[in-house]
């Protein structure tokens, strides 16, 4: 790696580091590259995808933008910060800033979820939702929009916004994320059952979805609806 490599590398990361402790999540490739002077996103990619494999950053599955330093990322960042005549590594970059209220947090709205029959959500993030912090979320925390009314009776009803902590692994009554065999997603309670996991709408008027492959995806921790 060239040193021009390494230190387009450390800006980058700086840049993740201050726009997650500005606006509670990561900024997008875009964003990167507006933020550090580079002028394709193809290039940040390429950074992105050479920073993980040395294990200084870590994406989550449910977003190409959940970006987060690791620890070794972390502990790298702020050694350069402390090198002896060189400006913090944090110092270097303008980023994209935006006001948070005290009370409030910006998670990214990453796609819609069926509360209803499966439908296949999408990976976006360039919306934003206000969350209150006072909610159970994490930095890797986002947001899906609900369409359908099978959760009507757990007070989710259609155009709701549903908070998620990505999980892989859920109580029984826990309404979760759920990835099925045809890679449809869908929003419902969970319960093990012998030989089979049901998916329970809160709406009488639906029926269980059973399936034997499910694959937890996240665990919804609030609802936020807008009014008017």
């Amino acid at each position: 790696m060239t040193k021009h490599d390494a230190d387009r590398r450390g800006r980058i990361l700086a840049c993740i580091a201050r726009t997650v402790d500005e606006r509670g999540y990561p900024p997008s490739v875009r964003e990167i590259a507006d933020m550090v002077g580079l002028a394709s996103t193809s290039a940040v990619h390429h950074h992105l995808l050479s920073l993980e494999r040395s294990g200084h950053l870590e994406r989550g599955t449910h977003s190409s933008r959940a970006l987060r330093l690791t620890e070794r990322g972390a502990a790298e960042l702020e050694l350069a910060d402390r090198r002896p005549g060189q400006r913090p590594a944090r110092g270097r970059v303008t980023p994209f800033r935006m006001p948070i209220e005290r009370d409030l947090l910006h998670l990214p709205v990453i796609g819609e979820i069926a509360a209803g029959q499966p439908m296949e959500a999408y990976a976006d993030g360039t919306e934003s939702l206000e969350v209150p912090r006072s909610l159970p979320v994490r930095d890797d925390s986002y947001v899906l929009r609900v369409r359908g009314k099978s959760m009507i009776d757990a007070l989710i009803d259609d155009g709701d916004f549903v908070v998620v902590n990505p999980q892989a692994v859920a109580q029984d009554g826990d309404i979760v994320v759920a990835l099925l065999e045809d890679n449809g997603v869908t929003l419902k309670r969970f319960y093990r059952e012998p030989g089979r996991i049901r998916l329970q709408p809160a709406n009488p008027e639906m029926e269980p979805i059973y399936a034997t492959d499910v694959q937890v995806q996240g665990k919804v921790v609030g609802v936020i609806r807008k009014l008017g």
